[in-house]
């Protein structure tokens, strides 16, 4: 007897706990998801253009992103120092080119961004496209004028609402708090959802014959179900680039405190500045192999030359992690950063990014965060769907 009564109010203890639990986590679920579920919807859906940002910009842009398509034996580009000088020609006056990014594929112009310091501040920022084969410009665009955001081209506009939901400030942290909530929320909603009596198949499956408002159940169960690991990667990634970018000194402990390309300094000189050109040949005997991507320039008399030399191993097409510093003045190389002698931590950075936007899997990996990024909105709208439908329930 005393046994008996022992293991019943054991059992009893372990299910009224296991319940408040349950209280607690779908509650969490509940009001994570009704508050800041719409935020996640926007992020999910701007994301999934974001996937293939570069091929809308240039269908939007092609008068500036685009060249004409010339014979193949045509197909030779300008010297560096050639495309330079048509991107100088063409700048606004006051203009100072801040980097060079060379065409990413045959079609594609070399695009030189350059800004404008206007009073208060103020930077604007703007965009030439030059045809590499002739080292003719194309055509211009304004990046952002006047500090507005608005003011951007779409794709520009659509990334910023992605990651900083249009806000001028604050708005990449805001939008990583949220991500952070999200998470807990499908953590809550996978224990909710676990089966406890191990029917798996019915975990993942809807149910036939049901009713619509279970049907509407079993559509944001099982969708969650299916996607949540993936779903939680692409909110952690997300977090992440974001805090490296605002907070870097946070994450020094998962690279550690490397020294960034961009510290390094020129020796004082009072000489000429070595050509864009030379800088890039200094760069490509220091750094054999891979291609050219990219070509920072000074910005004072302090600064120095970053000059990109992509390979085609790397994950991350949008950038590259094969750079080389070059002193403005003496052409030397003041440091060298090659992805093949990464530590594990820079190897981890260097992947958070392509594998947030499915770049690093090529048109495979796009495709998959072009059709997760439609799935916050389904897991919302289900769940809004369910909750209106249990208040008209109750007020019956």
């Amino acid at each position: 007897m005393i046994g008996d009564m022992a293991t019943s109010g054991s059992a009893g203890t372990v299910a009224g706990s296991s319940g408040r639990v349950r209280w607690v986590l779908r509650f969490l679920h509940r009001m994570l998801g009704h508050t800041l579920g719409i935020v996640f919807v926007v992020v999910g859906l701007t994301g999934s253009m974001l996937a293939y940002w570069q091929a809308i910009d240039e269908a939007l842009n092609p008068g500036v992103l685009l060249v004409a398509a010339s014979p193949p034996e045509d197909r030779q580009y300008r010297p560096i120092d050639q495309i330079m000088s048509a991107a100088k020609a063409a700048m606004k006056p006051g203009g100072e080119v801040r980097i060079l990014i060379m065409p990413r594929h045959e079609n594609a112009a070399a695009l030189v961004l350059y800004e404008i310091q206007r009073p208060g501040g103020v930077i604007d920022l703007h965009e030439i496209g030059i045809d590499p084969y002739t080292a003719t410009a194309v055509g211009q665009r304004a990046i952002q004028e006047d500090g507005r955001t608005l003011s951007m081209p779409f794709i520009q506009i659509l990334m910023s609402l992605h990651s900083a939901l249009l806000l001028n400030e604050g708005g990449e942290i805001l939008v990583a708090v949220i991500a952070t909530f999200m998470i807990i929320s499908i953590i809550a909603g996978i224990y909710l959802w676990w089966p406890r009596n191990g029917n798996w198949r019915q975990a993942f499956t809807i149910k036939r014959g049901a009713s619509p408002a279970r049907r509407i159940f079993d559509v944001h169960r099982v969708t969650g179900a299916w996607t949540s690991i993936v779903l939680i990667a692409m909110l952690f990634t997300g977090t992440y680039v974001i805090i490296r970018q605002v907070m870097p000194s946070l994450l020094s402990f998962v690279a550690g405190s490397e020294k960034s390309l961009e510290s390094y300094r020129s020796a004082a000189s009072l000489g000429a500045t070595i050509s864009p050109g030379d800088a890039v040949k200094r760069a490509e005997d220091a750094l054999p192999g891979g291609k050219l991507y990219s070509l920072s320039l000074p910005q004072n008399r302090e600064g120095v030359y970053i000059v990109g030399r992509q390979s085609a191993q790397e994950p991350n097409r949008a950038a590259t992690y094969r750079n080389v510093v070059v002193d403005q003045f003496s052409g030397a190389v003041l440091t060298i950063q090659d992805r093949d002698t990464f530590s594990a931590g820079e190897t981890f950075n260097e992947w958070v990014y392509p594998l947030h936007c499915g770049e690093a899997f090529g048109n495979v990996g796009r495709g998959v965060v072009l059709l997760l990024g439609i799935v916050p909105a389904l897991l919302y709208f289900t769940a809004l769907a369910r909750w209106l439908n249990k208040r008209r329930a109750t007020s019956k």
